[in-house]
């Protein structure tokens, strides 16, 4: 659904408020694990977050660092915070179940 950056940028994120929640290196890494690309699709639906447009498949090129910036800027407002709110959410649900 979206561009691959945008996964790995998304995951990067997550460890880092992982991290700042206290959470141990093992456990990040057993979060992330279930993290995969179909977990984030369904981190984005939950919150209800709309990445721009731009951070899709096919309509960005990676080298000229437009995408980069955009997944960043995404990331660090209050809608990327959101994605990453319910995403954790999600993956603590998994490590529970």
């Amino acid at each position: 659904m979206f561009h691959s950056a945008f996964y790995v940028r998304t995951r990067i994120f997550t460890r880092l408020a992982l991290r700042t929640q206290g959470y141990s290196r093992p456990q990040i890494n057993a979060m992330l694990d279930a993290a995969d690309d179909a977990t984030i699709d369904q981190a984005v639906a939950e919150s209800g977050t709309k990445p721009p447009g731009a951070l899709t498949v096919g309509m960005a090129a990676i080298g000229d660092g437009h995408i980069i910036d955009a997944i960043l800027e995404f990331l660090k407002s209050p809608e990327g915070q959101a994605l990453i709110s319910a995403l954790i959410k999600i993956l603590l649900a998994v490590i529970a179940a």
